[in-house]
């Protein structure tokens, strides 16, 4: 069981919290797992990055941006797809140093993911899940681009427009 409180608990031990500064401090001090936004005010979803949703709110008389965390998101590659990575980014950048055309290329990738006994689908998800990678990225984009995993005209279309950006 985990021992970190939740912030109510913390914030009720002692009776009085001078400030919203001071009650985050406890917050912090005390390793708070989850905390009730229910008190914060005008709460607005502002952005959001490969690991965490950022939020701005206001509570009391000062405003703060929340983070909010979304670590199922993110996910470490296996062994197995460790070297599989490795295998097709140096297939990808060859190729592409060679001048090869993109067919030539999709096709030099889906013959080593079949030859490693996965599916294109399950490396476009494995991709997908690294975004913190940048080989991985780059590779992810075009299967994007290239159709590879995906299988659909839409994702393709869309994948072209996130390409050109």
């Amino acid at each position: 069981m985990d021992s970190r409180q939740n912030t109510l608990e913390v914030v009720r031990k002692d009776s009085v919290v001078v400030s919203t500064t001071e009650a985050f401090k406890k917050l912090v001090e005390n390793n708070v797992k989850k905390y009730d936004y229910s008190s914060f005010k005008d709460l607005q979803r502002i952005g959001r990055g490969a690991s965490a949703i950022v939020f701005s709110a206001s509570l009391g008389n000062e405003k703060y941006a929340l983070k909010h965390v979304t670590d199922d998101e993110i996910r470490v590659a296996t062994q197995e797809s460790q070297f599989l990575l490795k295998e097709l980014w140096s297939e990808f950048k060859d190729s592409t140093n060679r001048g090869n055309e993109f067919q030539q290329i999709s096709k030099k990738i889906t013959d080593s993911i079949e030859k490693n006994r996965k599916t294109s689908e399950e490396m476009f998800n494995e991709l997908k899940g690294l975004p913190d990678d940048t080989n991985a990225q780059c590779l992810f984009g075009f299967f994007y681009f290239i159709g590879i995993g995906t299988g659909t005209e839409k994702q393709l279309n869309k994948a072209f427009e996130i390409f050109q950006q």
